[in-house]
């Protein structure tokens, strides 16, 4: 196994962090039961949504992926960083009032 340097494990923050913001902008969209997601750096943005085993329950971009959503994914896809991003899918909190 192959030690990051400091370079690429500031890429993969940096990376890691842009993936969550836009996970969490277009949860909706992603399958349901979804717990992580796993974006392989350059591997023609596919995003694989994993359940709380980490069995595969959908790829996106499929059929029903937004234009937005995909051009949020594009730029992962010219990345040079040769990394797996895995993220877990923050829980959504449902505030109810008295």
């Amino acid at each position: 196994m192959r030690i990051p340097t400091p370079e690429q494990e500031r890429d993969y923050v940096r990376l890691s962090n842009k993936l969550a913001e836009i996970v969490e902008r277009h949860r909706k969209e992603l399958p349901k039961g979804t717990v992580s997601v796993n974006l392989t750096c350059g591997n023609k943005m596919v995003l694989e949504a994993c359940d709380g085993v980490g069995k595969i329950i959908g790829i996106v971009p499929n059929e029903t992926t937004s234009g937005v959503f995909r051009l949020a994914l594009q730029p992962f896809a010219m990345e040079k960083l040769s990394a797996t991003i895995t993220i877990k899918v923050p829980d959504i909190v449902k505030v109810r009032g008295k």
